[in-house]
């Protein structure tokens, strides 16, 4: 009975030990990362990620998004359209095309 209680006292003083002085690391002094041990790195590299939230990454639906204004005053403009279809390879010269999107060079 006595042996079975110092031995309770030893781990409790061992699990004690751990939250009173706990290893140092560069999270809690002023240790560089880069003298860590490769497992201790692990460990604090993998143990403050973010929770996931369960979203995409990117913009949310109902975002506004940030895009740069087109400039008003504008020194040249010019009309490029494709002379040949990226699909087939043929000639575009007799068909109507239509720009469905505009660039502008800053």
């Amino acid at each position: 009975m006595l042996k079975k209680k110092d031995k309770e006292l030893e781990e409790l003083r061992k699990r004690l030990s751990k939250y009173e002085e706990p290893p140092k690391n560069s999270g809690n002094s002023s240790t560089p990362p880069s003298k860590e041990q490769m497992r201790d790195e692990i460990v604090r590299r993998t143990k403050f990620l973010r929770k996931p939230s369960g979203r995409k990454p990117g913009g949310q639906p109902g975002h506004e998004g940030n895009t740069l204004e087109l400039n008003d005053s504008v020194d040249n403009i010019v009309d490029e359209k494709p002379g040949m279809c990226d699909e087939c390879g043929d000639s575009l010269d007799g068909c109507d095309t239509e720009l469905d999107y505009i660039t502008q060079i800053i």
